[in-house]
């Protein structure tokens, strides 16, 4: 017994199906670069500023983390016009999937702010740098070893497959 897949009134609804793709790409994308400002200035907060910021922002990464995404959208959606704030559906889209984005990308910048060994920013500060300074050219020293390493990875496996490929007996191959 086959099942026979007829798409035809999928490909009638073309147009809308176009739309909404659009749509799609265009609030993903609004919504990480606005979810990763707020991500990058939530991580410098937690890992730099004082005390009673670090708690706020431990607490809305972990509020918005351990929450649903479809409980957020809903919380914006329906429970923000009880409150007299009236949005439309793209707008309350844009600022649930902000929010979200933005308590994950705070931890994924924590993580790399934090991954810099005490030991370079203090060398930096005895040359003279400033804290941030020193912190930024940490920084960019990390990520180019990650770039040198990424290279050296990238060139040595297509030099191992470049050699495997050569290598290989073609059975099968007339002379």
């Amino acid at each position: 017994m086959g099942y026979r897949f007829n798409f035809r009134d999928v490909f009638a609804q073309q147009s809308f199906l176009l739309e909404g793709l659009l749509l799609t790409l265009q609030l993903s994308f609004i919504a990480m670069a606005l979810g990763l400002a707020v991500g990058v200035t939530c991580a410098a907060v937690r890992v730099y500023g004082p005390r009673p910021a670090r708690l706020a922002v431990a607490g809305y990464v972990e509020t918005i983390r351990n929450t649903p995404l479809l409980v957020q959208l809903f919380l914006v959606f329906f429970g923000l016009p009880s409150l007299g704030i009236r949005l439309d559906a793209t707008t309350a889209s844009i600022i649930a999937l902000t929010v979200n984005l933005g308590a994950y990308a705070t931890e994924i910048v924590r993580a790399g702010l934090e991954a810099i060994p005490r030991a370079q920013i203090e060398a930096g500060v005895s040359l003279g740098l400033s804290r941030m300074y020193a912190d930024d050219l940490a920084q960019l020293e990390a990520g180019i070893a990650v770039y040198d390493a990424l290279y050296r990875w990238c060139r040595d496996a297509t030099d191992e497959t470049h050699n495997w490929v050569s290598h290989t007996p073609a059975k099968g191959r007339r002379a």
